[in-house]
């Protein structure tokens, strides 16, 4: 979580703080690049009229927020159409390091997030109905691939931006992999048949990072 000086919001006050600590008074008015900050249920109007699909990474500020950030984000979503919840029920998922993030999301698609696989994650997945573990390139082993497939889930690995890194993960089974690049993103796809989840705005699924308020 970045620090972000309150003159850009307050002349008055010159301290700084963290993005977090904004009240949603401030947050109201910040700007970045004169253009007002996104609120979720506009992200979700943006997703919709451009027939996006997403992995939505829920990233509380710690631990203790992270059940409330779960639960501000199923209020947004009990706010939607029918036919939008069918859609997002669908074909988003719903991914976090806070595990605890992803309770109030019940009849959502789920996702564990690590760096690194940890134990007693068949036991989480379990309690979550998670379909995906999501785990980082950097920490990732062939062990925890065929764990993680042994149980019947699926593998998606982060940040891959090398073809030939994907075809290695093809070949242990993974199923999607998230890159930083949209364009690698779209060739990796086409050379190895891997679906491919972007990490920017202009692709299809895309991630998009939920923060607490």
């Amino acid at each position: 979580m970045g620090r972000i000086s309150r003159k850009l919001i307050d002349n008055a006050v010159s301290e700084t703080a963290l993005l977090s600590e904004l009240t949603a008074l401030e947050l109201a008015d910040f700007h970045i690049n004169q253009k007002p900050l996104l609120k979720f249920r506009e992200l979700l109007g943006f997703l919709f009229d451009n027939r996006l699909q997403a992995n939505v990474e829920l990233k509380a500020e710690n631990p203790k927020r992270a059940m409330a950030l779960g639960r501000s984000v199923q209020l947004v979503l009990n706010s939607l159409t029918p036919d939008e919840q069918q859609e997002v029920q669908k074909t988003w998922v719903f991914s976090s390091f806070f595990h605890a993030s992803l309770i109030a999301l019940d009849g959502y698609r789920r996702a564990l997030l690590y760096e690194v696989l940890e134990p007693g994650w068949q036991r989480r997945a379990l309690a979550l109905q998670a379909e995906a573990v999501h785990l980082g390139l950097q920490g990732l082993t062939v062990q925890a691939v065929h764990s993680v497939l042994e149980h019947g889930l699926q593998v998606r690995v982060y940040t891959v931006n090398d073809a030939s890194q994907a075809l290695q993960l093809q070949g242990l089974g993974v199923h999607a992999i998230f890159t930083d690049h949209l364009r690698i993103g779209l060739d990796i796809a086409e050379r190895v048949g891997l679906d491919i989840e972007s990490i920017g705005l202009n692709a299809n699924p895309t991630p998009a990072h939920v923060q607490n308020p």
